[in-house]
């Protein structure tokens, strides 16, 4: 299962809510851990995630607030960020659909964008992008479809 905010994979269910992810047992619905970003309450809403996004098997999700982005590695239990500045484009910027292993970020309906990953998971300079067929259909947002597919890299 997949969708926006949460994945089922190998027995566990991974959701992304408003400032990280919590990781359940499917079976039983037990809390097993969570990673998750901890602001104090008087900034709650600098740091609550405005856009957010998972990928295919829980390990990587990301989140941008008004002031942040994170990038969360599940299994590691940790988070990077970067500060958000204006017209930088960052090394978490465009992470709307996260590849299998975060080794591609894709951005964009109408026209796709594709980031190859480095090995530390940020964005580097290379990038790929295509204007999708015109369908007569509104383009306002992307899904990540056969995600596992050639072992999830977008090109060969």
């Amino acid at each position: 299962m997949y969708n926006e905010n949460s994945v089922i994979y190998d027995g566990k269910r991974y959701v992304l809510n408003d400032y990280g992810v919590v990781v359940f047992d499917e079976d039983s619905n037990k809390r097993l851990f969570n990673v998750s970003i901890n602001p104090d309450k008087e900034s709650l809403g600098s740091y609550k995630f405005i856009n957010k996004s998972i990928s295919p098997t829980g390990r990587f999700a990301w989140g941008e607030s008004s002031r942040k982005r994170f990038l969360i590695d599940t299994h590691e239990k940790t988070f990077s960020y970067e500060d958000i500045e204006e017209r930088k484009i960052g090394k978490y910027k465009y992470f709307k659909l996260i590849g299998l292993h975060a080794n591609y970020t894709r951005n964009g309906a109408g026209k796709v964008v594709l980031f190859k990953l480095n090995d530390k998971k940020e964005q580097d300079k290379n990038y790929t992008s295509w204007v999708q067929i015109a369908t007569g259909h509104r383009a306002t947002g992307s899904s990540l479809y056969n995600a596992f597919v050639n072992d999830g890299n977008f090109e060969k």
